[in-house]
């Protein structure tokens, strides 16, 4: 941080939030200009690497800027103010500086929004699989088939099946849609099955489709994973060779590290 933005800081008064977060209070300026360079100083000073114990560390800062009294009246207001902004600081890459904007409010309640009905489809099952089917490019016979995610909620439906996936990952529901995937997935493995088997059709490929599912990296690691897919098999009499589990190696890695 340069000389007179520590000062500044000093002068008009610095306290820690608790964990990582800090406020800084400034007292007499009359535009936004001297807060963002404050804000820029003290992000590029925070960048530097320091040594400890002989090792280099490396950190950043993310801040947010609110202004009195435009962002609000009262130190509550403007502390509410300035976390969104740090929080879109954030999500924008670490290490910069945003200033609130009446914008942000709207991303806030439209997220709420998002996270009540997310929760609601969850509680009524208000999802569909779709299955895309899988080709041997060398026989052009279909091998299986991908089953892919898709919610009927009408609140949901500008969201992409991805962000959908990121949000009930954030939320923690990503265990319970991944498992009401794979019970809906089995289930129709076991229907086509039962289809092949019966009189009424002679489709004798159907009884050897396999079934590809995408799979979370919170749901293949948690404890009850396993337990759960074999319930969900024997439940439906299926062998496990039947269903493949799909994950990225990105997400994994992300996950473990």
């Amino acid at each position: 941080m340069k000389r007179s933005s520590m000062q500044i800081a000093i002068e008009h008064g610095l306290a820690r939030l608790g964990g990582d977060e800090f406020v800084l209070i400034l007292t007499r300026i009359k535009s936004l200009s001297p807060a963002e360079l404050i804000a820029e100083n003290v992000t590029h000073e925070l960048s530097k690497p320091y040594t400890i114990d002989n090792h280099e560390i490396n950190s950043s800062a993310s801040v947010g800027i609110a202004y009195y009294p435009q962002d609000g009246r009262d130190s509550g207001e403007l502390l509410q103010k300035t976390d969104l902004a740090m929080y879109r600081a954030k999500a924008t890459g670490r290490g910069r500086y945003r200033v609130f904007a009446p914008g942000m409010l709207t991303e806030v309640q439209q997220r709420r929004q998002q996270e009540e009905q997310l929760r609601s489809a969850v509680a009524y099952g208000d999802f569909d699989l779709v299955y895309q089917p899988q080709i041997d490019l060398e026989t052009l016979q279909i091998t299986g088939a991908e089953a892919l995610l898709r919610c009927r909620n009408s609140q949901l439906m500008t969201l992409s099946t991805r962000q959908i996936i990121a949000l009930a990952e954030e939320m923690g529901l990503i265990c319970s849609v991944g498992t009401w995937v794979l019970d809906l997935a089995c289930s129709q493995l076991a229907h086509w099955r039962f289809l092949d088997a019966s009189e009424a059709f002679n489709i004798s490929e159907l009884s050897a489709l396999k079934v590809s599912v995408n799979i979370a990296p919170a749901q293949l690691l948690a404890d009850t994973f396993i337990d759960s897919l074999k319930k969900i098999l024997a439940q439906y009499d299926l062998p496990a060779t039947i269903l493949e589990i799909e994950i990225t190696e990105a997400s994994l890695v992300s996950a473990i590290t």
